[in-house]
């Protein structure tokens, strides 16, 4: 029997032939005479580079490769890595500046039997070239298009059942590739993967599927980079991509999830419509891949989901909203799909700059924990996705750099950039959090930077901030409502009242916070924990006006702060005032209830005895009670509890009562039990007395 190959060479495009190089890869198929792929077969492949068209003319190098031919056919060696043979041993010692190179190709039986050889000439090329034929006439079986339309125009063909197309419309435009004939499909011509001869009646079975190897190029489709296109390939078309690569796994060999890798080559694309992600797709630029909305388009986000659970990828995007109005950059909203579930699920985004934006620049909407707009939902939720080096600059005072509302859950911001104008000129916010149930977030390694507002979270919970760069804001972290709220280990410069370097835009900045703040709370829950604060120039009157920590109380509730700040540093003592952290708790029926505060101002009033604390402190927690007596003799008593609990579960050393004046506080370490020695209930023994200042 007869037996054809078709050959296909690749280079990277960091490797010409004109260097000398470690490696190149090298693809080919194996194909009968009848033209059907000898699939799934062993085949020891022998390949040689020689200076010369005659066979073993000038040798350069030559190794031995054993390979396993996929379901098509095909198989991939990379040269340089082979099993070495003689003498021919060092691919690095290739001379390419020395005369043309050509590749002496063997396919051999596991028994010894050659299956077909030939020669090529290696064509210059970065990225795909057909070989030159010089000696196989087997080779020639192959026929090779000049574009799509070609394709179509060939029909059906007589025997075999693959041909290489040179470009989508023209030579070497990017679509080039090799298509196989499916007798059996009926699907509609995508004018890209797959293409339906002209002879062929749509209903008719019989189609021309392109060969994917790793990922779907946009330039299949041709989609092609830059602003010369003048209009005529549009987001419809990158849709048309996505949508495939979402929805046709059968025809790719390589999966991400559910779905394929859309790659966009270096280079701008003029994005006139969002493009809509279906779940298991990745979208895949290179370093310079750039989308660019269309100048006097309307749309509100390059990128959307479908409903459903989630599992997307995006890589290697520089995004650019090129200032058209209401333009954002990412909106994954939570919807349910058939099974009722729903959100973005274990995705990652990696190398994402967003600029130029008058819209958000993420958006992400989790569902409605609380049952607020109807039946509480927890199968919704944005949830366990990453986001790692993604860069956000926002222009529009009312929008945001990142916004997350409703319910998400494990979420993560690894050296991520949410940043506003650089003249300090941004009013409004870079992050804002909003939820009525719950989010679990870390932002970790984040810089925060200009802008009125940092960060602004409402109703939030179990949210970390953690060695992040806070600068040029005039308020770098605001929390109303907040529960578990962890500011650690980060840096604020200049980041309260704009430090020492002034507010140089519009002045209409918050009437209840003068003269900016590091961190605000009110009615939340907050550690703060060593973190480091410096302005440039501590000697500025500016420096002095703000403050480090600000609970603020609200007007229409009783405000229950309760703020845990140590071990922070400050780079002058001038900078670290604060205000409010130290709250006025009433004493009631001989009891104090202090639920998670641990630094309170006792305020008994008409109340002269203190027996019991209650608090949600853990075992080995100090607190301290500040006396504030407001009438009577201004005295205070605490009374031991002697071993009963009815007397209350203060410990003061043996000693049966202590008398306390205004002004003065009590420091007192939580015992558990069984050491408290009370049955199940914890006691608080008292550590010191001191006298402060009123």
């Amino acid at each position: 029997m007869k037996y054809v190959i078709a050959l296909l060479f690749l280079m990277s495009s960091s490797l010409g032939i004109a260097q000398q190089t470690e490696a190149f890869l090298y693809r080919s198929a194996v194909l009968d005479s009848t033209g059907q792929a000898r699939s799934n077969e062993n085949f020891e492949v022998e390949i040689r580079v020689q200076q010369g068209k005659v066979a073993d003319e000038n040798l350069n190098y030559t190794e031995r490769h054993s390979v396993l031919t996929d379901s098509l056919g095909w198989y991939s060696v990379k040269v340089g890595a082979g099993t070495t043979v003689d003498m021919h041993n060092i691919l690095s010692d290739v001379n390419w500046k020395q005369g043309e190179k050509f590749l002496n190709i063997r396919v051999l039986e596991p028994q010894g039997k050659v299956v077909s050889s030939g020669i090529i000439e290696i064509v210059e090329s970065p990225a795909l070239s057909f070989a030159k034929n010089i000696e196989s006439k087997a080779l020639l079986t192959l026929d090779c298009l000049t574009n799509l339309e070609a394709l179509r125009k060939f029909g059906v063909p007589e025997s075999g059942n693959m041909v290489c197309v040179k470009g989508h419309t023209s030579v070497r435009d990017g679509g080039e590739g090799f298509f196989y004939f499916d007798p059996k499909l009926i699907a509609a011509d995508d004018n890209g993967i797959i293409i339906k001869p002209k002879d062929t009646d749509q209903d008719n079975p019989g189609r021309w599927v392109r060969h994917l190897d790793g990922y779907i190029n946009v330039n299949y489709y041709g989609v092609k980079a830059g602003k010369n296109n003048q209009g005529k390939y549009t987001s419809k078309t990158i849709q048309r991509v996505i949508d495939f690569a979402g929805s046709n796994t059968a025809y790719s060999q390589t999966e991400f999830g559910s779905g394929n890798t859309v790659f966009f080559p270096s280079g701008e694309y003029i994005i006139d419509g969002s493009l809509r992600l279906p779940s298991g797709v990745q979208i895949l630029g290179e370093e310079s891949t750039l989308l660019t909305a269309k100048k006097g388009s309307n749309f509100d986000y390059f990128f959307t989901m479908d409903a459903g659970k989630m599992f997307i990828s995006m890589e290697n995007l520089r995004i650019n909203g090129n200032m058209v109005p209401n333009v954002g950059g990412l909106y994954f909203k939570s919807r349910p799909g058939e099974d009722g579930t729903g959100g973005l699920w274990q995705s990652r985004f990696r190398n994402i700059n967003i600029v130029n934006i008058l819209g958000h620049g993420i958006h992400l909407e989790g569902s409605d924990s609380q049952g607020v707009n109807g039946p509480i939902s927890y199968k919704t939720p944005n949830q366990m996705s990453v986001f790692e080096n993604v860069r956000v600059t926002r222009l529009n005072d009312e929008k945001n750099s990142l916004r997350m509302t409703q319910y998400q859950g494990q979420m993560t911001f690894i050296n991520c950039l949410f940043l506003g104008k650089r003249d300090r000129s941004s009013l409004g916010t870079n992050v804002f959090i909003s939820d009525p149930g719950g989010h679990v977030v870390s932002f970790i390694n984040c810089t925060i930077q200009e802008s009125v507002y940092g960060f602004k979270m409402k109703n939030s919970s179990n949210i970390t901030i953690e060695n992040c760069w806070f600068e040029n804001l005039y308020c770098s972290v605001d929390v109303t409502g907040g529960r578990s709220i962890n500011i650690l280990n980060s840096r604020f410069s200049n980041a309260a009242g704009y430090g020492s370097e002034g507010f140089t835009g519009p002045v209409n900045l918050p009437e209840d916070l003068p003269n900016g703040s590091c961190i605000i709370s009110e009615n939340s829950t907050i550690n703060v924990e060593r973190n480091y604060v410096k302005v440039t120039d501590v000697d500025s009157p500016a420096a002095h006006k703000s403050t480090f920590i600000f609970a603020r109380a609200s007007d229409t509730i009783v405000s229950s702060n309760n703020i845990v700040s140590r071990d922070n540093s400050f780079f002058d003592p001038r900078i670290s005032r604060t205000i409010g952290i130290v709250q006025t708790v009433p004493v009631q029926t001989r009891t104090i209830i202090l639920n998670g505060r641990t630094n309170v101002a006792a305020d008994f009033d008409n109340n002269s005895v203190l027996r019991k604390i209650e608090s949600t402190a853990s075992g080995g927690q100090q607190i301290t009670l500040k006396i504030k007596k407001l009438s009577g003799s201004g005295t205070v008593k605490i009374k031991d509890w002697d071993g009963v609990r009815r007397k209350g579960n203060i410990s003061l050393n043996g000693v049966k009562q202590l008398v306390l004046a205004h002004g003065q506080e009590a420091t007192f370490l939580k015992i558990d039990a069984p050491l408290s020695n009370n049955g199940e209930e914890a006691i608080y023994k008292l550590v010191s007395v001191a006298t402060v200042a009123n």
